[in-house]
């Protein structure tokens, strides 16, 4: 989402900013969110920006003045991910073992999915087709996929150590997992929720992101200041 000529990267400390980028890496602006920022997304008129320090979710619209909406969600948040049409946006909370769900047009929590098999709750997708929300949690070693419209937990997939992000191709039937503590990541088959290979990366895997073609998985490593 967002205007394709722009990056956002959330700098996480006291100062609480997200720097808007150009795609040569320019710096063209920075953004006041509050403090420790740390999951970001777009969709074709907001910026949000996870708010770890003040527990919120920043909404902020993507032109000057950016007049921020801050938005209490639940405690120790990290991700956040919005569903393909932009109306929903969901933040994983981690010490509360949830994620809240945002509507975007009201700028308000409508609902918390608080169920079994979130632990830990970190880094999140949406499918393509906005119908399931899959997970990490970083406690447990697995991820849960839960459906968006009844906010339930589906399947629980167990993964390698210390999973952290997730990402889908866009046709959705494959996820990639990082692992932060197993140096890898897990390839999963969405129809049958199952791992179907586990592929080695560099030291502490962290983003994960997938290519507009479906044929690239691009990992940020983190000991190593590598990509794979």
């Amino acid at each position: 989402g967002g205007p394709d000529s722009r990056i956002y990267i959330t700098n996480n400390n006291a100062s609480g900013n997200v720097a808007e980028l150009d795609t040569n890496g320019n710096l063209v602006t920075t953004i006041p969110v509050g403090p420790n920022p740390l999951g970001v997304a777009v969709n074709n008129t907001d910026l949000f920006a996870v708010v770890a320090g003040d527990a919120k979710l920043a909404q902020l619209q993507l032109t000057s003045p950016f007049g921020a909406a801050l938005i209490p969600v639940g405690t120790q948040p990290q991700y956040v991910a919005l569903n393909p049409t932009g109306t929903r946006a969901y933040v994983s909370n981690f010490s509360d073992n949830s994620v809240s769900v945002i509507d975007t047009a009201t700028k308000t929590v409508v609902s918390t999915i608080a169920t079994a098999g979130l632990n830990g709750p970190d880094g999140m997708v949406v499918s393509p087709d906005g119908s399931r929300l899959y997970v990490t949690n970083g406690l447990t070693n697995t991820v849960s996929v839960i459906d968006t419209a009844t906010r339930a937990v589906t399947a629980t997939i167990a993964v390698g150590d210390g999973p952290n992000a997730v990402a889908v191709n866009p046709a959705g039937t494959t996820l990639f997992v990082t692992n932060d503590g197993g140096d890898s990541v897990s390839v999963i088959d969405t129809a049958t929720n199952t791992v179907t290979d586990t592929v080695t990366v560099g030291d502490s895997p962290q983003a994960v992101t997938v290519n507009a073609a479906g044929d690239r998985v691009y990992v940020t490593n983190y000991d190593d200041n590598t990509v794979s």
